[in-house]
């Protein structure tokens, strides 16, 4: 029997930057992995809470500032009522939506400005839904997991 050449890679981290801030992504953050928490930490949500305290905002870069080819993925590991704006960027999408009681759905996107990941105890939690960002330089296209009833404007 012959010998097998196997390659096993141990140990690979995949960078990221840590935001805290609003933040308005550039071209030069293509390929970037974005770890989005709040700038107070842990929010205690109640029946007056929104999420929206402490909550960051992500604004997409000026289509016409973009290279098609333009992706990067954004994290939230905070349950606050996180956003990302379009601007006159206009965003495509079908991304993942969980539902209550474990169920899923889709979030049709055609053409929306912004998205808001609605953190409240009565409709889930955004900690742990993931963006995939992509332009092909004409528009912004999203894949991913959002919370049950994210605002599409």
């Amino acid at each position: 029997m012959g010998q097998r050449n196997m390659t096993v890679i141990h140990g690979q981290r995949q960078e990221y930057l840590a935001v805290t801030a609003d933040k308005t992504l550039k071209n030069t953050d293509t390929g970037r992995t974005m770890v989005i928490s709040a700038s107070g930490g842990r929010q205690r949500l109640g029946a007056n809470g929104d999420g929206s305290v402490g909550a960051v905002t992500c604004s997409l870069p000026s289509i016409s500032d973009v290279t098609a080819g333009f992706k990067c993925t954004l994290v939230f590991v905070s349950n606050h009522s996180h956003s990302v704006a379009g601007g006159a960027g206009l965003i495509y999408g079908n991304p993942h939506k969980l539902a209550p009681m474990g169920s899923a759905g889709a979030e049709q996107l055609s053409g929306s400005t912004s998205i808001t990941l609605r953190a409240t105890e009565a409709i889930g939690s955004s900690e742990g839904c993931t963006i995939d960002i992509f332009s092909d330089g004409n528009k912004w296209y999203i894949t991913g997991v959002l919370p049950y009833n994210p605002l599409i404007l």
